[in-house]
């Protein structure tokens, strides 16, 4: 076997040297130990290497090598995790809580003896313990990304297929009707009552309007411009005649008073003693407005698919539609950009008249 490698000793212990493929491409020569005293060992393992490097030279199989199989799938998640906040990319949160499942079944496995019935027996375990179909898809789509990640940076050569849980079938399709919106307001505190009326018109999502402060508001422009978003793009909204009225209000409310009695203002639209509603308090206010005014299981984020719908229906461009709500893939957001803030303000002024038509005949954004 000299021409193909060789075993050679280091103490006891019995060591192999062969020529493989290296990150590069490139065949250079690899030592690896076999980790044992005895040469039959060394040269056993030694045959199987050289047979992966026959399978990758004739295309049948990737060669991997030791450093590959000596990563589990909690390496492969690390590295995404480093991965997303050194790009700051914005789904870390999520990532992290959908990554804890897979992390407790797959963390320990070696990443390369992940296989699709590996996969198969984790979705009918998590389906024991009454998981949705779209909540187990998004805790594949984590695996997914982190064996992607770990070819795109070579530290393995191939990704196993990893099938899904099937079609999600359990979509939410809530929506808000005008009368709808004036009960859940009827039974919200002032704040919530006009985040609630905002998220009606523009179909924003509840963080970025918990979370909007007044230094992405021009008053005097009559827009707000939010530099990041979910999506990491900027997007700006022209305030029609109802929207600057609903923000004059809230200019007017910035003001509270400090423990130690002295006043503040606000850096935040929608506050409560100076500060933005936690997710919790927010959550748990909605719930009981909800019940209150008959509407169980609604959603405020049905309101960002209402607002989509009364868009679309009242004859807004989908372009025009998602600029507003935000949401922006690249080949929407391409078309956007050349869209103006008079295709927007004729927008929400389309979806008022479209709103004001409806049955139920009552306005859901003006507030006595």
């Amino acid at each position: 076997m000299r021409g193909d490698g060789g075993t050679f000793k280091r103490g006891r212990i019995w060591w192999i040297r062969y020529s493989a493929p290296g990150k590069d491409g490139k065949a250079c020569e690899t030592r690896e130990s076999s980790h044992s005293d005895s040469e039959a060992t060394a040269q056993k393992l030694l045959r199987h290497r050289l047979r992966e490097v026959g399978n990758h030279r004739e295309g049948i199989r990737p060669f991997q090598g030791p450093s590959a199989e000596r990563l589990t799938v909690g390496d492969l998640l690390e590295a995404l995790f480093q991965k997303y906040e050194s790009e700051q990319i914005k789904s870390l949160r999520h990532t992290t809580g959908h990554a804890k499942p897979v992390r407790e079944f797959f963390g320990h496995r070696r990443a390369l003896t992940v296989t699709p019935d590996t996969v198969r027996i984790y979705i009918e375990q998590r389906r024991e313990e009454g998981c949705s179909t779209a909540t187990i898809n998004r805790e594949l789509a984590v695996l997914k990304r982190a064996f992607s990640v770990a070819v795109q940076e070579r530290k393995i050569n191939v990704k196993p297929y990893i099938p899904s849980a099937g079609p999600e079938d359990n979509v939410r399709r809530g929506f808000f009707e005008a009368g709808d919106v004036e009960r859940m307001v009827a039974n919200l505190d002032p704040v919530m009552a006009e985040m609630t009326r905002f998220g009606f018109v523009t179909g924003w999502r509840s963080s970025e309007i918990r979370l909007l402060t007044w230094s992405r508001v021009d008053r005097a422009a009559r827009e707000i411009r939010l530099d990041t978003s979910k999506n990491g793009r900027p997007r700006l909204l022209p305030l029609d005649d109802d929207l600057a009225a609903l923000f004059e209000r809230a200019w007017a409310a910035r003001q509270y008073v400090k423990r130690g009695g002295t006043s503040a203002l606000s850096e935040y639209v929608f506050h409560e003693d100076g500060q933005p509603l936690s997710e919790s308090v927010f959550a748990k206010r909605w719930a009981a407005a909800r019940e209150a005014a008959g509407l169980p299981g609604r959603l405020f984020h049905d309101l960002r698919r209402t607002a989509v719908r009364n868009l679309v229906r009242s004859g807004v461009p989908e372009v025009v539609a998602m600029g507003i709500t935000g949401h922006v893939t690249r080949s929407v957001f391409d078309r956007y950009n050349i869209t103006s803030t008079d295709d927007t303000l004729e927008a929400l002024r389309k979806q008022r008249e479209y709103v004001a038509g409806m049955p139920s005949n009552v306005s859901a954004f003006r507030k006595d």
